[in-house]
C-alpha cells in the first residue's frame, strides 16, 4: 500500500513485494530526499532513459504514472512508473 505524497488516496501495487517497493523508495530518495517532495520531469526522464526503453514507451509510462498530470512524480507515482518500466524490460 502506497500513500500519495500530497495527502491523496492510497493505492495498492499488489504484485510488488516489500523488498522491491523498498528498492523503488530508495531510488526515489536518490533523486528527491524529501519523501513528500516531487521529482521534476526532466530529472525523471534522465533517470528512466537509463532503462533503454524506447522513448515512446517511456512517454506512455509517464502518462500513466503522472496521476496528477503536473509534470512531476510523487513517491507513489514514481513507484508506479518504476513498476511499469521494470515490467517492460
Amino acid at each position: 500500500l502506497v500513500r500519495r505524497a500530497r495527502g491523496g488516496p492510497y493505492f495498492n501495487l499488489p504484485s510488488v513485494s516489500l523488498p522491491v517497493r523498498t528498492y523503488y523508495m530508495k531510488q526515489f530518495a536518490t533523486l528527491q530526499p524529501d519523501p513528500a517532495g516531487l521529482i521534476q520531469g526532466t530529472v525523471a526522464r534522465t533517470y528512466f532513459e537509463k532503462s533503454r526503453l524506447p522513448l515512446p514507451e517511456l512517454s506512455h509510462i509517464w502518462q500513466m504514472a503522472d496521476l496528477t498530470q503536473d509534470g512531476a512524480l510523487s513517491l507513489p507515482e514514481f513507484c508506479l512508473a518504476m513498476h511499469l518500466v521494470v515490467a517492460r524490460r
